[in-house]
């Protein structure tokens, strides 16, 4: 009884420990998954459009206050339909002075987020919650630095609900609403309406007791695409600031 016993014990410390590895694997995989991209002096809408919608590459995006006065930086967080791959619309993403190249075959996506970033400039990139995040090296908001670590209790969405409602949702947390607040800020949940807001989640959205940062990759997890803070121009309110959050 007792060889049983210590036996069944074993089997499942090794399935924890699998569990474990495998759980690790998934970043890693990510990193390592094979992109094959030939874009000549593109927007980076459309690199990340490709990555998004061709590779299920999921894309988190914090602004660096000196990309404050542009909006070539931008892409697209949403769209339609899951069983079917949109067609890019550039002129939604144009390039200016902030043009891509990128020619690869084959190269793990860690090498082609290396290549992004270098032309972006003043950005690095991490994977966290299975979720390519770019972030500032220079330029870096304190505030929203701050916003990324802010607490959040409780998120819920039921399942089944449109994915537009996400950003509503995120929008009316009482943590953000005090942040907003106390930072001076602006947001507004107004968006271009289109049939990418309609699709809808299948899977419940509940998490408890994470960063912000953690929330916006968890959701971007689920519902695939991207998600977007960065500090913007769009509405100007006297004594105050304009930020965008796009998930």
């Amino acid at each position: 009884m007792r060889f049983v016993f210590e036996l069944m014990l074993g089997v499942s410390l090794l399935m924890a420990a699998c569990g474990s590895v495998i759980g690790q694997a998934v970043e890693v995989d990510l990193a390592e998954k094979p992109i094959t991209l030939a874009l000549e002096r593109k927007s980076l809408g459309e690199v990340f459009f490709h990555l998004i919608y061709y590779f299920d590459v999921q894309i988190g995006y914090e602004g660096s206050k000196l990309d404050n006065d542009h909006m070539e930086f931008l892409f697209p967080t949403q769209f339609p339909d899951l069983s079917r791959k949109p067609t890019f619309t550039s002129r939604s993403y144009r390039c200016e002075k902030h043009c891509f190249t990128l020619n690869v075959k084959n190269a793990p996506l860690k090498s082609v987020l290396d290549q992004v970033v270098k032309q972006m400039e003043n950005y690095k990139w991490e994977i966290e919650d299975g979720v390519v995040n770019i972030f500032p090296t220079e330029g870096r908001d304190e505030r929203l630095e701050r916003l990324m670590e802010l607490k959040i209790s409780s998120f819920n969405l039921e399942s089944n609900r449109p994915v537009g409602l996400i950003r509503n949702k995120v929008g009316e947390l009482p943590e953000l609403q005090r942040f907003l607040t106390e930072n001076k800020f602006v947001w507004t949940n107004n968006r271009a309406f289109g049939d990418s807001l309609l699709r809808r989640i299948e899977q419940k959205l509940e998490f408890s007791e994470i960063t912000f940062k953690q929330l916006l990759n968890r959701i971007t997890k689920i519902k695939k695409g991207g998600w977007i803070v960065r500090k913007g121009y769009l509405y100007k309110v006297k004594d105050k600031e304009y930020i965008e959050i796009d998930v």
